[in-house]
């Protein structure tokens, strides 16, 4: 991610020898990146303690973890502790290795400071030809990031965005070397869900850099992988042209109930709430250490939660394409 945002960074201003970029994993917007849906994302704490802070402690002479490994270790002892500071502008820890963590933290989403490192109102400005690329598995930002990049693009290119432009979706979670493998978490995806990456950049760049005519521009603009069939599948757009969005209706159960149901028909008997209390202090978190699918059923036990499902599915459906949610609060 890191690596693919330097890349739209500059993209965006126009550097007149960029001619072709492959940015992986990465984030269309601020708010969907540095911020999610208006909250704060903690993940950049554990990012900047095991990934940056090390070497800037070396290059400073600062005290404290000055390699990974070492960081590592620290953060298992200190992670609770730090997750869980408040107010987060005093936690005391980045102060001297992160100045920038605490800007971060004093313009909210909407502010205008942040335009810098929006995107989605920058596409025309892009020149080069773009791969984009994620896993299904990717962190948040990272789908939302490659697919509303590409859409972006092909929206501002016109004639020639399909071959300039390019999207390629697989089963993997975040970081280039997990695309080279066929497991995710638990599931086994097949021999053919791996690439080997550095093939897929070079190509890309002996198309769009040294002019080799080699086959990138007969590929559809859009390559995913189906989970389920376990194979690749070439699409002309995304979302792929022949999905139907469907809606499916929350239903509520007993006012003393976390478990309702969902459904493709809405309720006839009105609106209806499900109830549970939630600890701030005590939040849900992934209890798996690896990445990935995962059995997550035993989360249901919490008390702090609401769980809706559907009833058995009498056929297989495939699901491809963006996934939106309206909820209401209280």
């Amino acid at each position: 991610s890191y690596p693919a945002a330097v890349q739209w960074l500059a993209a965006v201003e126009q550097p007149p020898h960029l001619k072709a970029m492959v940015p992986a994993m990465t984030f269309s917007t601020p708010q969907r990146f540095f911020y999610f849906n208006g909250v704060f994302d903690l993940s950049w704490l554990p990012w900047i303690h095991n990934s940056i802070a090390p070497d800037t402690r070396r290059r400073k002479g600062l005290s404290g973890p000055t390699n990974g490994e070492e960081a590592r270790i620290a953060w298992r002892h200190d992670r609770d502790r730090m997750r869980g500071f408040l107010p987060l502008l005093e936690l005391p820890d980045l102060k001297e290795v992160a100045p920038y963590y605490y800007d971060w933290l004093q313009h909210p989403p909407t502010d205008p400071w942040w335009d810098w490192a929006e995107l989605r109102d920058k596409y025309d400005r892009v020149n080069a030809a773009v791969l984009n690329l994620s896993g299904w598995f990717d962190e948040a930002y990272g789908p939302e990031g490659a697919t509303t990049n590409f859409n972006g693009l092909i929206k501002s290119r016109a004639g020639d965005a399909g071959r300039r432009t390019q999207l390629l979706l697989g089963p993997w979670v975040h970081g280039v070397d997990e695309v080279q493998t066929s497991r995710t978490g638990d599931l086994e995806f097949g021999p053919q869900a791996g690439i080997d990456y550095n093939e897929v950049v070079l190509r890309w760049m002996d198309r769009h850099v040294r002019g080799i005519e080699n086959g990138v521009d007969e590929e559809g603009p859009v390559r995913l992988f189906v989970m389920g069939e376990n194979r690749w599948r070439e699409e002309s757009a995304w979302p792929p042209a022949t999905a139907k969005p469907l809606s499916w209706w929350l239903q509520g159960a007993a006012e003393t109930s976390r478990f309702g149901s969902l459904s493709r028909v809405q309720s006839a008997g009105g609106s209806a709430s499900t109830s549970f209390l939630s600890n701030p202090a005590d939040p849900v978190s992934d209890p798996f250490d690896v990445f990935g699918p995962h059995d997550y059923q035993k989360l249901s036990n919490r008390t702090d939660l609401a769980v809706f499902e559907t009833a058995p599915l009498p056929e297989d459906v495939e699901v491809t394409g963006a996934m939106m949610a309206e909820i209401y609060l209280s």
